[in-house]
């Protein structure tokens, strides 16, 4: 029986042997692997968030990288400056009219360092806002959820990795 944190599905774009991992009981995830993909601007660490059950609460942190900028996505002692740490955030039916189980909001977490926004991340299978495409299926794309801007885009990665901090 699933708890109110339902299971969450990490797909490795670059490393599939690496993504057997099992269900934690402290953040009800799972990391499981996808079907190789090719991609010029994939980061050898690059995992992607599909939803797999609905509804689904907070899940734990994860830290996101713009590859728009790809030097931020590498190792480095920075961490400050490579991401922004994220929880997933439940889906309100009175803030978003959006299918639910084709948007998962992802809220920042408070850091003095940097400005925080909130976020929203999109399902794979779901259209971009604004433009009509779909998104590139070896990426999750973030946008921020006031409007406005939100034209790059951003992938997830695990916090426990070792390229996210030296």
């Amino acid at each position: 029986m699933y708890s109110t944190v339902e299971h969450v599905r990490f797909l490795s774009t670059a490393y599939p042997s690496k993504a057997y991992l099992t269900a934690s009981a402290e953040n009800n995830i799972i990391v499981t692997s996808s079907p190789p993909r090719q991609h010029p601007h994939d980061h050898p660490e690059v995992w992607i968030l599909k939803p797999i059950l609905f509804p689904i609460a907070w899940v734990g942190s994860y830290r996101i990288f713009n590859m728009s900028h790809p030097q931020h996505a590498i190792k480095s002692s920075d961490c400050s400056r490579m991401g922004i740490n994220i929880t997933l955030a439940p889906y309100n039916e009175e803030t978003d009219s959006r299918n639910p189980e084709f948007v998962w909001k992802l809220q920042t977490i408070a850091d003095s360092r940097m400005l925080v926004r909130p976020i929203v991340a999109w399902n794979l299978n779901w259209s971009v806002p604004g433009n009509g495409k779909y998104p590139d299926p070896a990426r999750v794309i973030l946008w921020e959820h006031l409007g406005g801007f939100g034209n790059e885009t951003w992938v997830i990665e695990h916090t426990t990795s070792k390229v996210i901090c030296s």
